[in-house]
């Protein structure tokens, strides 16, 4: 329900962005729940049905229905989750009966939650009507690991009876520091000739706490004609927050040598090794041993056949298979 909403309101829109794409202008990104997509509904679009999202220290409103907890910066090697509780009150003249708490991405779960002065959950999670006046207070949980670094956001949408669309939505926004990255994401050695030798450049950003003296395991590939090797000295990373975790920098070199015709098709990935310890409490450990398995990258490329000699006096064959004398 929430993306057919969704492609009604933005279908107009998206063909003058891909123009605007085109002519090459500087656009800001469009605002997008990471992990899928989801589009993000500005308040002014939401039907006002009396549902107000109320503001506190911590949740901005925009709008009337929609509300904005931000989070700040944040690595999930810390804050593996953000959890927020929002208080939704009936404004309006008329009841509103709830029938639907649907969060933008499946890392995102909302429930009502016990609250002085709000309306209780039911026991079997039926959804309550709300008279003018009363207000419920539901509890919004981000699973932050998996997502990518930089801007952050996901939403969950409410909805009543008598509405095809939402009526109010909350989110958790914020900013995500890089925890684990390998560029390129594939490695394309193109064409090359049979038995040539090619190389490519191979960097890592990560958080230094996942390679306790700054070193990473070692990269191994799937393919024995393939090797790699570290270059240069590992650095911080250009523009790495002075407020948030070291972020640093290597890079390697992955060369293709004696390779035989045919398609390139392997992968490159950390060899297994014991994750650093954490602070007792948090989830660091697990987060740390699962970063490295999960940054495998895929090669591929084409390794031509061997070019038939031409100079005389050579014997070749033809496409038939014929011995031929020139």
């Amino acid at each position: 329900m929430v993306k057919r909403y969704l492609s009604s309101l933005f279908a107009p829109a998206s063909a003058a962005l891909a123009l605007m794409g085109l002519m090459g202008l500087a656009l800001s990104p469009t605002p997008a729940a990471r992990g899928d997509d989801t589009v993000e509904m500005p308040g002014a679009s939401l039907p006002f049905a009396g549902l107000t999202v109320l503001p506190d220290d911590q949740v901005r409103q925009i709008g009337a229905n929609l509300g904005d907890y931000d989070f700040g910066r944040a690595s999930v090697l810390d804050r593996p989750r953000v959890e927020h509780a929002f208080t939704l009150r009936n404004t309006g003249n008329a009841s509103l009966t709830l029938t639907q708490l649907s969060p933008s991405c499946h890392c995102t779960n909302a429930r009502l939650q016990e609250a002085t002065g709000s309306v209780s959950p039911a026991p079997d999670g039926t959804l309550p009507t709300l008279a003018p006046g009363q207000q419920v207070t539901v509890k919004m949980t981000v699973e932050l690991i998996g997502h990518p670094a930089g801007s952050f956001y996901q939403a969950v949408f409410i909805y009543a009876k008598g509405y095809d669309n939402p009526i109010a939505e909350i989110k958790a926004s914020g900013t995500l520091y890089p925890l684990f990255s390998l560029s390129p994401t594939v490695l394309d050695f193109g064409q090359i000739a049979a038995h040539a030798t090619k190389s490519l450049t191979l960097t890592a950003t990560y958080d230094a706490r996942l390679a306790p003296g700054g070193a990473l395991p070692p990269l191994v590939a799937s393919m024995p004609s393939i090797k790699i090797a570290p270059v240069g000295n590992v650095e911080p990373a250009p523009g790495s927050p002075g407020d948030g975790p070291l972020i640093l920098v290597r890079h390697f070199t992955v060369t293709l040598r004696d390779a035989t015709p045919g398609s390139i098709n392997g992968s490159v990935s950390f060899a297994p090794a014991p994750a650093p310890t954490g602070r007792a409490g948090t989830p660091f450990d697990d987060i740390a041993a699962t970063a490295y398995s999960r940054t495998g990258l895929p090669i591929t490329g084409v390794v031509a056949a061997k070019a038939m000699p031409s100079s005389a006096g050579k014997v070749v064959r033809t496409p038939s298979g014929r011995p031929t004398h020139r």
